[in-house]
């Protein structure tokens, strides 16, 4: 589906301060700048760049950016309501946030009674006016406010009116959004959407509710037409639906009240009665879902009460890096206080459901999605923009990005992952290294004629690729593929491809694996074809290590003897090594550097252990797999044995053999090969 919808869909990033909460990020003022100025690449309208008052790197965040503005987005500058019974022109906090000099400003404040009470020791009313006096105050200076109602799910489920008096509080105040946080990431995607329902009935905000003002939408053309799904399934009484009012049977007509499970007194549903068409869990009336939405029942230039834009969803003009003094900073620039705020959702996964939340509430009117790259956050991560992206943009028509942007995504999803020195979730939807791989033989078959038999978007759409993986359930439609892949031309009915097939699945069933070792494989294959290089012959090898007493503790050196014949010429070379690993490394590259100089680029990247079978104790076979680098690739060998320092000598061979042979003239067909991946 293209990104043709009317009405977009803004991103509000927060990696940079929710997503930095995770435990093992600590992040510096450069890898700040860094993520930022990826984002901005990426076309995310609003990046949240931290808390001003918090700490000083966040203040140093702020004014680098005023001396090297971002190109599109919108910094956001991040702070809480003020104190209690203070006013807000003394708090220091809202100085800082004002000092930073950002258009935008989001402002959280406290949504649940419990809070209140128990958090802050204060009155309920005194927030109401806390959230007031804030928003108040930071007009007056010029700022655009986005007001994150925190804890808003529960604080709704606890005391539904008074957590509606908190966003009528932001809203006369004059905040252009209103965001509805799943602070503690409990509430599950059909509460979300009963709830932002509620709340856009409540208090006439929403895009659905100016769709409905307007007459406009796809919901209304259905109604009017009576087109759609569910229309048919009422006139032709088809459907689960219907067949459930029919019979009186299913969960919605037990249930029979509008709350999602059960009724207001949590009674049996014995004598509950049939529930209506209005009590299901999505959409309007009919539970139509409010996805494709079009404009044609707008008249030309007609300009809705939307805080951006207009009607046809055209960018908003005045959109632009915030490059402003305080000072100069007018309200004259800001919103007529009249016009409705936007409705705004932001969720965490502590349930795994963040993602699903977040679409839900967009369902349901909400038209910005606070959320993180690689979902990064704090207990179990925020929303993952990866995945709330191509979902509203390629699943549901909505867009967010431009269409030459979201191609970027897989790679900044990657760049920001070693930015924050995290491994990539090779397992992630969409932007995944295993998002599009295929490992059983009638899969790769199928997708070998048609993609569309196993992947429900096109990879590259996102900008990530498809991968063929080889394993001992591999057939030879995946040993043609990946031959392919590696530039190597194969027919089915050549020899070769069946003894590949053979070797595979016998050295896997020694404990090789080639998924994550696709140099070995490659190796493989070119032996099985009888062009594998050999540009070095190993003789022999001898470990020795030694624990020596120190100062304070023990501490161990590892000393390898290695030969190797180069042109029939034998070398004998020494080296010594944190490890016995590190020291044959050493020794192997040293003997070779003489004769192979780009040798010296070469370095280990990753070592890691696999114990096969633990039952078997010390004499238990070990996979090593070995990643090397020359600085601008990297690729992963395999060895097995049970001797680990034999697995280890198998591994690191090869990949010294394999970096070689990317330097080497056979390296041509190898230029796309998935053995490599970027540094």
């Amino acid at each position: 589906m293209t990104s043709t919808a009317s009405h977009p869909i803004w991103i509000y990033d927060t990696t940079l301060r929710d997503g930095a909460q995770r435990e093992g990020i600590s992040l510096s003022l450069e890898d700040k700048l860094r993520i930022a100025r990826q984002l901005d690449e990426l076309g995310i309208p609003f990046i949240e760049g931290g808390w001003p008052g918090a700490n000083p790197k966040d203040v140093q965040f702020f004014w680098k950016l005023k001396e090297e503005p971002l190109k599109q987005a919108e910094v956001v500058a991040f702070c809480s309501t003020r104190r209690p019974n203070m006013i807000a022109a003394e708090d220091r906090m809202l100085q800082a946030i004002l000092a930073a000099g950002t258009r935008w400003v989001t402002i959280f404040g406290k949504s649940w009674d419990l809070h209140v009470t128990e958090g802050l020791k204060t009155s309920l009313e005194e927030n109401l006016a806390m959230i007031r006096d804030t928003i108040e105050y930071l007009r007056s200076q010029g700022r655009r406010v986005i007001y994150d109602a925190e804890h808003w799910f529960d604080g709704y489920k606890a005391n539904r009116e008074y957590a509606l008096k908190t966003l009528r509080a932001a809203r006369d105040a004059g905040a252009e959004w209103l965001v509805l946080c799943d602070t503690n990431g409990g509430t599950l995607p059909e509460e979300i959407a009963q709830i932002v329902r509620d709340v856009a009935k409540e208090l006439k905000v929403g895009r659905l509710n100016v769709e409905n003002e307007l007459n406009v939408g796809r919901l209304n053309v259905d109604n009017e037409l009576k087109v759609g799904r569910l229309n048919v399934d009422n006139e032709l009484k088809v459907g689960r639906l219907n067949v459930d009012n029919e019979l009186k049977v299913g969960r919605l007509n037990v249930e029979g009240s509008n709350l999602p499970c059960g009724n207001a007194k949590g009674e049996q549903p014995a004598n509950l009665q049939p529930a209506t068409e209005t009590n299901l869990p999505y959409g309007n009336a009919k539970g139509e879902q409010p996805a494709n939405l079009q404009p044609a029942n707008l008249q030309p230039g007609t300009e809705t009460n939307l805080p951006y834009g207009n009607a046809k969803g055209e960018q908003p003009a005045n959109l632009q890096p915030a490059n402003l003094q305080p000072a100069n900073l007018q309200p004259a620039n800001l919103q007529p206080p009249n016009l409705q705020p936007m409705l705004g959702i932001h969720t965490h996964n502590d349930s795994d459901t963040a993602v699903a939340n977040a679409l839900a509430a967009v369902s349901e009117g909400a038209c910005m999605v606070q959320g993180t790259i690689n979902g990064y956050g704090e207990r179990c991560g925020n929303a993952n923009l990866c995945s709330v992206i191509p979902n509203l943009q390629l699943k549901l028509g909505l867009r967010c990005i431009e269409d030459n942007q979201l191609a970027r995504l897989t790679q900044a999803s990657r760049l920001i992952s070693e930015i924050v020195n995290l491994a990539p979730n090779d397992h992630a939807a969409f932007v995944g290294r295993s998002a599009f791989a295929h490992k059983g033989g009638i899969h790769v078959s199928a997708v070998a004629k048609n993609p569309l038999t196993y992947e429900h978007i096109q990879p590259e759409q996102i900008g990530n690729q498809r991968r063929i993986v080889i394993s001992d359930q591999s057939g030879l439609s995946n040993v043609l593929a990946k031959a392919r892949s590696f530039g190597h031309d194969l027919d089915k009915k050549d020899p070769a491809c069946r003894e590949i097939l053979e070797r595979l699945k016998d050295l896997e069933n020694e404990g090789y694996q080639f998924e994550a070792a696709e140099a070995s494989f490659d190796l493989l294959m070119r032996d099985a074809l009888g062009y594998r290089e050999h540009p070095f012959e190993l003789k022999g090898c001898q470990i020795h290590c030694d624990m020596l007493q120190g100062v304070s503790k023990p501490y161990s050196n590892s000393v390898a003897t290695i030969k190797v014949s180069v042109n029939n010429q034998d070398i004998l070379e020494v080296a010594e090594g944190n490890g016995p690993v590190s020291a044959l490394d050493a020794a192997l590259r040293k003997a070779l550097v003489k004769f192979y100089p780009e040798i010296a680029d070469f370095h280990l990247t990753d070592y890691k252990v696999r114990i096969l079978d633990g039952a078997a104790g010390t004499s238990a076979k070990t996979r090593v797999l070995v990643e090397s680098s020359n600085g601008e690739q990297r690729w992963t060998t395999v060895g097995v044995s049970s001797n680990i320092l034999e697995a280890s000598y198998e591994a690191v061979v090869e990949g010294i053999e394999y970096g070689l042979l990317l330097e080497s003239s056979a390296k041509t067909p190898l230029s796309h090969s998935p053995a490599l991946k970027e540094r």
